[in-house]
């Protein structure tokens, strides 16, 4: 299959249901430079009506019925939709797809006592483990939680740094 830009397929003015959740947290901003990279502007001026919505189905759905022309999504929650539904994998095409990022990020105080730090993040990183922390986890629409060095942070924190330096530039 051929790769085309983004504006080649999707053109100004089309609506956007943009699923809105934590572990979309930068998806905005990616979105952001992708269009900026094809010289098409900010996602507020690229697109007519966006529209924030609480689930990846009512993102993807109405995309699949003809009501909204593109939408903003995870791939694990593209790839949900399309095993409840196969058809939504062979009638809907991928535009573009970011690489994989750190969404979210929890800190602690600088003072915390070591012990409460480990223990604090030995209760996170354990939270897919039971029912409770499992039903946490789906509120906030993850997956799972695990420690993060600064290496593994660093594309999502260039692609924050990228997407402020290109407002700062439309400003």
């Amino acid at each position: 299959q051929r790769r085309q830009r983004t504006g080649e397929l999707l053109h100004r003015g089309r609506s956007l249901g943009h699923f809105h959740a934590a572990v979309m947290s930068l998806a905005w901003d990616w979105l952001e430079l992708q269009l900026a990279a094809a010289g098409l502007g900010a996602p507020e001026s690229f697109f007519g009506p966006v529209t924030p919505l609480p689930k990846v189905s009512r993102a993807v759905l109405p995309v699949f019925f003809r009501q909204v022309d593109a939408c903003l999504v995870t791939r694990r929650g593209y790839e949900m939709m399309g095993e409840m539904n196969p058809q939504v994998l062979t009638k809907l095409r991928v535009l573009a797809a970011s690489p994989k990022l750190i969404p979210v990020v929890v800190g602690v105080r600088r003072n915390l006592r070591p012990e409460q730090k480990e223990a604090f993040r030995a209760a996170m990183v354990g939270l897919s483990q039971t029912v409770r922390g499992r039903h946490i986890l789906a509120v906030f629409g993850g997956m799972s939680l695990g420690g993060a060095g600064e290496s593994l942070m660093g594309p999502s924190i260039e692609l924050m740094n990228a997407a402020r330096a290109v407002r700062a530039r439309r400003r």
